[in-house]
């Protein structure tokens, strides 16, 4: 008590509300972003992952692909645990053995869901968000849809 603190945070804007999120190191708070670019995974799940074990033990169970791993945390099935790997194995890009070192890098560039780009199509190259009831991105450009 008395004592400064250093506290991580982001805050997500929406029409309804604000919600401030805060973490204790910036490790935990660029994996939360990086869990938000994910489809299907917001601010809830996200906090669910983190809780689930420490940044260094998180980044170990996605270079190694660990889908179980995930799918233990409330809220995240197969598809979702897989698709978590699939989206994130290349943005923390550390391979199993680093991932127990002493400094582990966590993000390449933290990327939000509005500057990434259409992730139905590689074809698409504008970067702004799918809009999958129109099959097009928001600048109208058409994409391919993947069949799952």
């Amino acid at each position: 008590m008395g004592e400064q603190a250093t506290l991580h945070t982001h805050l997500i804007v929406r029409d309804d509300a604000l919600a401030l999120y805060g973490f204790a190191s910036e490790q935990e708070r660029d994996l939360f972003l990086m869990l938000l670019s994910v489809q299907a995974v917001g601010p809830k799940v996200a906090l669910a992952v983190l809780s689930a074990g420490p940044p260094r033990a998180l980044i170990a169970a996605l270079a190694a692909g660990d889908a179980a791993r995930f799918q233990a945390v409330p809220g995240i099935g197969k598809r979702t645990a897989e698709r978590i790997i699939v989206e994130l194995r290349e943005k923390v890009g550390v391979d199993a053995e680093s991932a127990g070192s002493a400094r582990v890098p966590i993000v390449h560039g933290a990327e939000s869901r509005r500057t990434r780009g259409c992730w139905r199509a590689r074809a698409c190259s504008s970067s702004a968000m799918h809009r999958s009831r129109r099959r097009s991105c928001s600048r109208g450009r058409r994409v391919r849809a993947r069949r799952s």
